[in-house]
């Protein structure tokens, strides 16, 4: 280190020792001008140049060093920062290039290119790849153009094919000549929504795989529904669930075959006979031993209170739920609900958890002498809110305009908020 140089000109010139350049990328005083900088200085480190790439992209993309370390490693993208990567790709096209050759090899960079609109050049590219992931996933994208997912229809791995079955894109024709592929590909067939009903009724006497992809298909008749709901597979009659436009009479039926479930459990029993009373209900259990039951349980009840038919006596008795799944509670997402009764968003409005409030505040159903108490709820999210509600009244609106200036700022983005609390919120009143 030179005494007589300044940071800034220390990382400017070319003589500096890259060790330096590294001490002054992690010292906490350097400026970001600095940094920006050393972005550019052609000795800083690879490892020091990647870190500094998300915040400083057009300083790393311009540094000649970049160039020089692509050449002699076309797969460099993989020791960026996922970031850094995202970055480099949305700032320039020629980029794409390098990231193109290394998802070709590398099918666990794919989602690379969840972040951007990948041209179509490219995904002409990724579905050559000698990776059947690689083809796989062009085959599911929703920008493929037609004629790609024409191309994969005859790809020979029946995984691609499959993929191509289920995107909405591939033409109808084609989704037809799918029915007649093995099991892999017709599940694809059975899972897209355009598949001809007529096909969707054939296949609901198909395995129990094509069935449960059937009972999630938004698009599978209502007479078809009913059928699978007295499944003799449990995970068949669970698809349902997953399926938004499953009426709630259905729902009604199915719910008691999860509380079944859950008695099986809920009384002290071994192993083997927690497994003997699941294989005494009225649907069978294959394939799930006691670890995948309770995992799978947790996230149906989850599905039902999410379920926008879930009528409002099963929300109920979700309500009561302290299971978890991902993280979620059952109760905020029964809080969120349209469905959800009164009372109940009644007793949810008191729960300890600020995000179970937060969804009752802002559920549009919420009735006015619970917003009228939650307006004072002392988690600023809670008011946060409930003043994006649709229904609030105007009188709470009022009361919410005098609030933090966080609360202040939802009111005004509530498009039903009258003009004279506008002009409260307005910086010259």
């Amino acid at each position: 280190m030179d005494k007589y140089l300044t940071p800034e000109q220390e990382a400017t010139s070319l003589t500096t020792r890259p060790e330096r350049l590294e001490e002054l990328a992690n010292d906490y005083s350097t400026t970001r001008r600095v940094l920006r900088i050393i972005a550019s200085n052609p000795n800083t480190p690879k490892e020091i140049l990647f870190k500094l790439g998300e915040d400083f992209t057009q300083e790393i993309f311009n540094n000649p060093v970049l160039g020089l370390l692509l050449l002699e490693n076309p797969h460099l993208i993989t020791e960026m920062p996922y970031n850094t990567v995202i970055s480099l790709l949305k700032l320039d096209s020629k980029f794409e290039f390098w990231a193109v050759e290394t998802v070709v090899r590398r099918s666990d960079w794919l989602d690379i290119f969840e972040k951007i609109e990948i041209p179509t050049r490219l995904l002409k590219v990724l579905a050559h790849s000698y990776d059947y992931k690689v083809r796989s996933w062009v085959g599911e994208n929703s920008n493929t153009p037609v004629n790609i997912l024409i191309m994969l229809t005859n790809d020979k791995e029946s995984i691609v094919r499959k993929s191509v079955a289920s995107n909405p894109n591939t033409p109808i024709d084609f989704i037809k000549i799918f029915s007649n592929d093995d099991e892999c590909v017709r599940l694809g067939v059975a899972s897209n929504p355009n598949t001809p009903q007529y096909l969707l009724k054939l296949y609901s006497t198909h395995d129990e795989h094509v069935r449960a992809c059937i009972g999630s298909n938004p698009s599978t008749p209502l007479d078809v529904l009913k059928i699978l709901s007295q499944d003799t597979i449990f995970n068949v009659r669970a698809s349902l669930v997953n399926n938004k436009n499953t009426p709630a009479s259905i729902l009604t039926d199915i719910f008691p075959n999860f509380e079944d479930i859950f008695k099986c459990f809920s009384e002290e029993n071994s192993y083997l006979n927690t497994m003997n009373k699941l294989q005494n209900l009225n649907f069978q259990t294959k394939g799930y031993n006691i670890r995948d039951w309770w995992e799978n349980y947790f996230g149906f009840r989850l599905a039902f209170a999410s379920h926008p038919n879930t009528p409002g006596d099963i929300l109920d008795i979700l309500a009561t739920d302290d299971c978890y799944y991902d993280a979620v509670a059952v109760q905020v997402v029964v809080a969120e609900n349209l469905n959800t009764t009164a009372n109940t968003l009644r007793k949810l409005s008191q729960d300890i958890c600020t995000l179970t409030r937060c969804n009752v505040a802002s559920n549009p159903n919420t009735p006015i002498d619970i917003l009228e108490t939650l307006c004072h709820d002392d988690e600023p999210f809670v008011r946060m809110s409930m003043a994006l509600n649709p229904n609030i009244p105007p009188n709470i609106l009022e009361i919410l305009s005098r609030d933090t200036i966080y609360v202040r700022m939802f009111v005004a983005k509530n498009p039903n908020t009258p003009a004279h609390v506008l002009k409260i919120l307005s910086p010259n009143s």
